[in-house]
């Protein structure tokens, strides 16, 4: 009888510890598919954060390329193109980076690259300040001139005006600022979204961006 007795209280004590191991097991499991999920959900987020970030600079960089190849390249070379260049008619509202989602780069092996988009956007927003104040200038420039018609050619419409030298300085100052904000803006924005592509190559096997393919004279493709 205590042989049987023995025999089925082993028998309880391996059925117990084989229902701890069981659940000790399962809730170890548990944990670590809950850790690496968790890790997954991160690395989606920080993904698409840089994908966001990567949009933003070359939706910038569009609008500018267009005010480039469509008004200012044209006259570039123009001694009178701070006569010429039309009134400027953009969208204010643009994409803008989101720099709190794209805070860890600070924490990886490129920290300077925070900085870098954080530049490459400012250089935007410059742009577009420049492209003001050349809208306002303008219309204050053609407004002083009213009223101060020298000639006027009835078949050409050929207009001379007189105008004060610092008027027409100032105009000129203005449209060459307007010039060099965005010949600097554009490289500068082309360069970050590039490097957020090589960033994610880099960082983030398996995972695609926007590849970059820079082109001489401030432009860039896109595959």
């Amino acid at each position: 009888m205590c042989a049987e007795i023995d025999f089925l209280n082993s028998t309880n004590v391996v059925a117990f510890s084989s229902a701890i191991a069981g659940a000790f097991f399962g809730s170890l499991s548990a944990f670590w598919l809950g850790r690496l999920q968790q890790k997954r959900d991160l690395r989606d987020r920080r993904h698409s954060a840089l994908i966001a970030t990567q949009y933003a600079l070359l939706s910038q960089w569009n609008i500018l390329e267009n005010v480039r190849r469509q008004h200012l390249e044209p006259l570039r070379q123009d001694p009178m193109r701070f006569t010429k260049l039309s009134r400027f008619y953009t969208i204010k509202a643009h994409c803008s980076v989101p720099f709190s989602e794209i805070t860890f780069i600070a924490n990886s092996d490129e920290p300077n690259m925070l900085q870098e988009i954080h530049i490459a956007e400012q250089s935007y927003l410059n742009a577009i300040l420049a492209i003001e104040l050349y809208n306002q200038k303008r219309d204050e420039f053609f407004k002083n001139a009213e009223g101060r018609v020298d000639q006027f050619d009835m078949e050409t419409g050929k207009t001379t005006i007189a105008t004060a030298p610092r008027e027409v300085f100032m105009m000129r100052s203005v449209t060459d600022i307007l010039y060099e904000s965005v010949d600097k803006a554009l490289p500068k924005l082309d360069e970050e979204a590039g490097n957020i592509w090589k960033f994610v190559e880099r960082n983030f096997k398996g995972m695609k961006a926007i590849k970059c393919v820079p082109k001489p004279e401030n432009q860039s493709g896109l595959k």
